[in-house]
């Protein structure tokens, strides 16, 4: 078995055993560069912000919690449009600012598919 088929029924143990949905990192990028999207995906979800955000042409204002499928793809956007010094300021905020990641904190640092393209959603896409 490759380890591609063990993440299909690692999946599909979660999937049997009654969850809904799982969100999985499809390969392995820093677990820093995936705290990010993974924290602003669950703000989604719970509706835990501030200030009204779009995905697509819907807008969801603030506290309003968003479905699965746009809470992850909001979040994947939000990740590849961060600038060096707000991934910086992010970074310091979940790990503290003492922390120095091995991650590319220049231009767009999260730009590339590598890092926002890893997770999927399997299962039910709406809450």
């Amino acid at each position: 078995m490759e380890s591609r088929d063990g993440v299909v029924v690692f999946l599909w143990g979660f999937l049997s055993a009654g969850a809904e949905t799982v969100v999985a990192r499809r390969w392995s990028i820093d677990d820093r560069a995936s705290a990010l999207p993974i924290e602003r995906l669950y703000q989604n979800f719970l509706g835990d912000f501030e200030s009204p955000r779009k995905v697509g042409a819907r807008t969801f204002p603030a506290r309003a919690a968003m479905p699965r499928l746009e809470a992850l793809r909001e979040s994947q956007l939000w990740l590849r449009s961060l600038d060096a010094s707000s991934a910086t300021a992010e970074l310091a905020r979940l790990f503290g600012p003492q922390e120095n990641p091995k991650l590319p904190l220049s231009g767009m640092p999260f730009a590339r598919p590598e890092y926002w393209a890893a997770f999927q959603l399997v299962g039910s896409p709406d809450e």
